[in-house]
């Protein structure tokens, strides 16, 4: 039997990457301080990174550039809220 190991290589700086690669390996969860990449509604979610897991998350408005704020326990992140 044969097997085969790909090695995937990450693309230099100065290397074209397609949009839709670069779409997929954008981060969609963010911890307390990190600057929010794009405008926009972010909703605080739990330590399985689903919403519903939490009653009554913060939801905060951002601008991109803007630090997100502390969320209510120290295992909890931001996403985007749809």
């Amino acid at each position: 039997m044969i097997h085969a190991l790909v090695i995937l290589s990450l693309p230099c700086m100065g290397d074209h990457v397609p949009r839709e690669v670069y779409r997929m390996a954008q981060r969609n969860q963010f911890e307390p301080g990190y600057k929010a990449p794009n405008n926009g509604w972010y909703i605080e979610i739990g330590e399985t990174g689903r919403e519903a897991s939490i009653t009554d998350p913060k939801i905060v408005h951002l601008a991109k550039g803007e630090p997100f704020p502390e969320t209510t326990n120290e295992d909890r992140k931001w996403t985007r809220k749809d």
